[in-house]
């Protein structure tokens, strides 16, 4: 059980630390392409997490704050799609 236990820790703390990642990538999206596809790396599996644990918690917050994650994992991705501005 302890097993258990440390394998959500490290699943909740992921999804955590990746959503305050995408609101940092909608605000400021980096202009390297090796930057811009690391980030989409480390936040599609966030996606995933984010909507999984969104059906399966049972709090009201905790809906909220995963709903708001995955929406903002959403929006990181498409800003970090589109072309970046230079200049």
């Amino acid at each position: 059980m302890a097993d258990l236990a440390i394998i959500v820790s490290i699943m909740l703390g992921y999804t955590l630390l990746a959503g305050a990642l995408a609101i940092f990538a909608i605000r400021r999206p980096p202009k390297g392409l090796f930057t811009r596809m690391l980030i989409m790396v480390l936040l599609l599996p966030a996606l995933y997490l984010s909507f999984r644990l969104l059906i399966v918690v049972s709090p009201l917050f905790m809906k909220i704050v995963f709903g708001a994650i995955g929406v903002s994992c959403v929006l990181a991705i498409r800003s970090l799609i589109r072309k970046p501005r230079l200049g």
